[in-house]
């Protein structure tokens, strides 16, 4: 089998000019079907989206995954632990397979699985000094002879010096990181790399024979997911894992990073993660974190991953705009109306996302539940005209025509029509 050939000795630099230690891949595993060097290059060219500069004193740094039972995730629910067992027993069908998750992704207690399923594995996160941190620790790792608590707390605070280094006024200390570290690896158990010396040496060794190469860039720029997907295509490969953690929880970044066109359905903030080529066979792992009180990892495959995923974003907007979640007894039939009305008495000064929620809350809704929202559309709309923070000035009017045209844009496109109040601003303009 033709493996390509290795990465040359010494250091390589990331798309954002992270160093990268390259000495282990002097030979390449013969899992690898492929060149890595060719595919790192590649990588390499892809924009970044932030600089450490314009990210200094950074305060949304996940510096370890929190999906773990005392973490985020309660007990009795999926968890990433669960994804390492079903990582265990998953079985590629190809070998020429890389493997991309986002950011920490819990590496640091998994690696011996992941390297089972690929030997090149993307670390995807817009956060430049979380990858630092994190190639920092897979740089130093190998060095280390000994899996004792010293130890541990040495590597940590390594990383978080090479970060110190680039970034000025960072928010963390170093009491910080090791606190999380800590933790991290008293939930984590018998996964971590630190929990025992058979462990540890397992994960050594698996870092002899895969390469963790860091790419900053983000889900909702869709220039890069459609470069990502054409690196990944023309080298002839496919994806084994993928672990997008709770980002499609982040919805409004899909509007910030690129408007999206005035349709309302399509709305959908997996549009450009689709570039991606999944397999029927990609095990892939998603989170609920933020919204709903079950909060979980989930895992599935390829084949119904954006279905799945669709739906988890279907129950997260209703949650956000209503407080309560979509099931059987409460369908989008029965909530949207009252989500619309939640939305129409929302003052736009406070929450400035509500075009936003709204448009995500109408591309969402079913059929029934739209018809629904056009039986009680001068209901809505009366609210509208209540909201005392659209009447203050012109622009606010137009922001307030503005709810109504999205709602009237849906309803159209839905094949619905509505008796529009004469009390609208389309009304009001005409008699100017």
């Amino acid at each position: 089998m033709d493996v390509g050939q290795p990465l040359s000795q010494g250091i390589v630099q990331s798309n954002l000019g992270i160093p990268i230690n390259c000495d282990k891949l002097d030979e390449v595993s013969c899992f690898a079907g492929f060149s890595v060097r060719e595919v790192v290059n590649k990588l390499n060219e892809i924009p970044p989206c932030e600089s450490f500069k314009s990210v200094a004193g950074f305060g949304n740094t996940f510096w370890f995954t929190n999906e773990y039972h005392g973490g985020y995730i309660s007990e009795g629910t999926a968890s990433l632990e669960d994804t390492f067992k079903k990582m265990k027993a998953f079985s590629p069908v190809s070998e020429r397979r890389i493997s991309i998750v986002t950011g920490e992704s819990g590496l640091l207690s998994c690696l011996p699985e992941l390297s089972k399923l690929s030997n090149l594995v993307i670390i995807l996160d817009q956060n430049p000094i979380l990858l630092l941190f994190l190639i920092s620790i897979f740089n130093e790792l190998p060095k280390i002879e000994r899996c004792g608590e010293e130890e541990y707390e040495d590597l940590i605070k390594d990383a978080f010096l090479a970060v110190k280094k680039k970034v000025e006024d960072i928010i963390f200390s170093e009491e910080d990181i090791l606190y999380l570290a800590k933790e991290y690896r008293d939930a984590f158990k018998e996964w971590h790399c630190f929990s025992s010396k058979e462990r540890f040496e397992e994960t050594k060794k698996v870092l002899k024979k895969i390469h963790i190469h860091p790419v900053c860039t983000n889900y909702y720029d869709e220039a890069a997911m459609k470069t990502l997907a054409e690196i990944i295509s023309d080298e002839g490969l496919s994806i084994a894992f993928f672990n997008v953690t709770n980002v499609l929880e982040y919805y409004y970044q899909f509007f910030e990073w690129k408007r999206y066109p005035c349709p309302i359905k399509g709305v959908d903030n997996t549009l450009y993660l689709k570039e991606l080529p999944l397999t029927e066979d990609t095990l892939c792992a998603y989170s609920s974190l933020m919204y709903r009180d079950d909060k979980q990892t989930a895992t599935c495959t390829g084949d119904i991953f954006f279905e799945e995923a669709y739906q988890l974003h279907k129950l997260n907007i209703y949650y956000d705009v209503c407080g309560e979640t979509l099931s059987e007894q409460k369908t989008d039939k029965e909530l949207i109306v009252e989500a619309c009305l939640r939305l129409a008495q929302t003052d736009p000064r406070e929450d400035g996302n509500i075009l936003t929620k709204l448009r995500n809350l109408l591309a969402h809704s079913s059929q029934e539940a739209l018809f629904q929202l056009s039986q009680n559309y001068r209901e809505v709309s009366k609210k509208i005209d209540k909201n005392k923070a659209y009447k203050s000035s012109l622009e606010n009017e137009q922001k307030k025509f503005t709810f109504l045209s999205v709602l009237q844009r849906a309803l159209d496109e839905a094949g619905l029509t509505v008796n529009r109040p004469d009390s609208s601003y389309e009304g009001k303009r005409k008699k100017r």
